[in-house]
């Protein structure tokens, strides 16, 4: 009150108090100190004038921001199970489709084939020949099949040590028409059975066969 009023200047100075800025109390009345504090006291608190920058939920605005119609990706196969790495980027002649149709079905028969060919495998090992033409019969009838060279030797083997020649001879026919071609083990079996057989004009026929080969 009335000692700071009669402070010097000086004294307001070093306490933080400047002389005739306006915002000293130097000079001013009791009640004009009081006033101007319960108007300080009255006023509100200033706002921080930096902008705040509020965090924004994700896929809170999507629609008011994303105004533009959204264009929808199409989705589009990159290989195709019939394409090698090779075919890509070209068209394939009808010939290669064919060609490649025909490997999926014979992949398809693939397992019926294998049962089949065990069958047939497993009843030539006793010369159970009813049991083997009968798989065999079946193995021949598999659509998209592709019969085991193994097959043929088998019967072949096991005709030539029943002696019959005809069956033997069917079978050897069979495996050219399915464009196998007989080893020489099976030709000398099938050979070997028209012999004993005391068919020579037959023999002869698979005499010319391996010489054809170089089998002998």
């Amino acid at each position: 009150g009335a000692a700071r009023r009669n402070a010097p200047p000086r004294w307001h100075a070093v306490t933080g108090g400047s002389v005739g800025d306006g915002t000293s109390d130097y000079g001013m009345s009791d009640a004009s100190i009081e006033k101007k504090r319960d108007l300080s006291l009255k006023q509100p608190p200033k706002r921080a004038s930096g902008r705040v920058t509020r965090r924004r939920l994700p896929g809170a605005c999507e629609a008011s921001t994303n105004s533009a119609p959204q264009v929808r990706r199409r989705a589009v196969r990159k290989t195709n199970p019939t394409v090698t790495g090779d075919d890509r980027g070209r068209l394939r002649s009808d010939f290669e489709k064919a060609s490649a149709m025909s490997l999926l079905k014979t992949e398809v028969a693939a397992p019926e084939v294998a049962a089949l060919a065990q069958k047939v495998a497993a009843a030539c090992a006793v010369d159970a020949h009813r049991d083997a033409a009968a798989a065999y019969g079946s193995l021949k009838k598999v659509q998209h099949g592709d019969i085991p060279p193994a097959v043929f030797e088998n019967m072949l083997a096991m005709y030539a040590r029943l002696i019959m020649s005809a069956s033997a001879e069917g079978v050897f026919i069979d495996a050219l028409s399915f464009g196998k071609t007989p080893t020489e083990d099976a030709c000398w079996a099938l050979l070997r059975a028209f012999e004993r057989a005391e068919e020579q004009a037959r023999a002869d026929k698979v005499l010319l066969y391996m010489e054809t080969r170089g089998m002998v």
